[in-house]
């Protein structure tokens, strides 16, 4: 069958299975928040000596002056705030360590760390030279969002990339919705990423990742056969299994640079009985509380007990209105349709979409917004931007 007559099988079964129909039922509240993260800081040796993760600040690698001038801008109007008086914690950021900061020498930030008493400098390199920051295009958008997002909430973090985080409100996210999300990107994930660029961080994140192009393995190497298992998956255990993550507090569904993260804390969820090297004695049972305890601190800032938090992840070095408001919406269909589908129904209408293949642009992506989401303004926005041709050897062409 030519690839054409794919494409219109699997918009005729998602005809058949109704999915607009099933859109518009009433589906438990979520919150929805959206970060626009600017800049990026890692850690780094001095004279061969590695410090303590949070002691040492670095920005990725750019030279454009005036990107410069609004990162200085950035850290010492937005950061500094936070530092004089408290911790300031963030994720996998730590500046636990630092007392004060301020901005120096054009591109330099001074840091006076509290253990040692010391004054340090640490180079300022931004992003990306593309970088367009200014509070009232973060207004705009906020203003925006707010009018799609119930209880939705807009913060500027500290690092580059577009984050949405959406979570239960009221409710936990059930492990079924969890399971039809990872099978919907699982399934969309090759024509989505036409439509994004990529920037080559350094961030690890411990995952193996959703990306279907980089999984060899006999299961995952068969899209279809892969998008089976996973609708078979009864448990997040399972789920995080097949899909090769390992860490034991928050499974992390990753597909790295403009993609979607799913965590979730399973100690409520799940058994929990494995042997994790506790001893059977009368203080078990305290030391058992104190591990939970270690690890609810380690999760995301947003992730409690028993909740399930799905995160979609956009790396861009710039602030676009428009782009952002439309890539909240598109995740935002994503959580919707693995809320309203019955499992068998969605099973069928993936396994029709699972074998159109990608194209070098962006074509089947708004089919695909348009049917399946229905939503036929943000398909119209991407169709207008233009289509997106990847080459394999650079780095992902951005809309333009």
């Amino acid at each position: 069958m030519s690839d054409a007559n794919l494409l219109n099988q699997a918009v005729k079964v998602t005809n058949t299975a109704k999915v607009g129909k099933s859109l518009v039922n009433k589906q438990p509240p979520l919150r929805i928040s959206l970060e626009l993260d600017l800049i990026q800081l890692y850690s780094f040796p001095i004279d061969g000596k590695e410090l303590e993760f949070g002691d040492l600040l670095y920005l990725m690698k750019n030279d454009n002056e005036n990107s410069r001038a609004i990162v200085r801008q950035h850290v010492s109007h937005v950061i500094s705030p936070h530092t004089p008086k408290k911790p300031f914690l963030e994720r996998d950021l730590r500046f636990k360590a630092f007392d004060t900061w301020s901005v120096i020498g054009g591109e330099q930030v001074e840091v006076e760390c509290l253990r040692g008493a010391r004054i340090k400098r640490y180079d300022v390199k931004v992003t990306s030279p593309e970088l367009n920051f200014s509070y009232q295009a973060f207004d705009q958008v906020r203003n925006v969002y707010n009018a799609v997002a119930k209880n939705g909430h807009t913060s500027i973090s500290d690092r580059c990339f577009l984050r949405v985080n959406i979570i239960s409100d009221d409710t936990i996210l059930k492990f079924p919705v969890m399971r039809n999300l990872m099978a919907i990107l699982w399934t969309f994930e090759p024509h989505i990423e036409r439509a994004h660029r990529e920037l080559h961080l350094i961030e690890k994140y411990g995952s193996a990742g959703l990306r279907r192009s980089k999984n060899t393995s006999t299961i995952l190497g068969d899209p279809l056969k892969a998008l089976e298992e996973i609708m078979k998956c009864n448990y997040l255990s399972e789920l995080g299994k097949l899909l090769r993550i390992d860490d034991s507090s928050a499974y992390i569904f990753d597909t790295r640079h403009y993609g979607f993260d799913c965590y979730t804390y399973a100690g409520s969820s799940e058994d929990d009985s494995s042997d994790d090297g506790c001893p059977d004695d009368d203080d078990s049972e305290k030391v058992h509380a104190q591990k939970a305890d270690v690890k609810k601190a380690q999760l995301p800032k947003l992730v409690q007990a028993g909740s399930q938090n799905i995160v979609f992840r956009q790396h861009r070095g710039t602030l676009d209105v428009e782009e952002a408001i439309n890539w909240v919406l598109l995740c935002r269909g994503f959580v919707n349709l693995a809320q309203s589908m019955d499992s068998i129904i969605l099973s069928s209408l993936l396994k029709a979409w699972i074998i159109v293949p990608e194209r070098n642009d962006v074509s089947v992506l708004v089919v695909i917004i348009r049917e399946v989401l229905c939503l036929p303004e943000v398909a119209g926005y991407y169709e207008d931007r233009g289509n997106a041709v990847v080459d394999e050897q650079q780095d992902t062409t951005p809309i333009a």
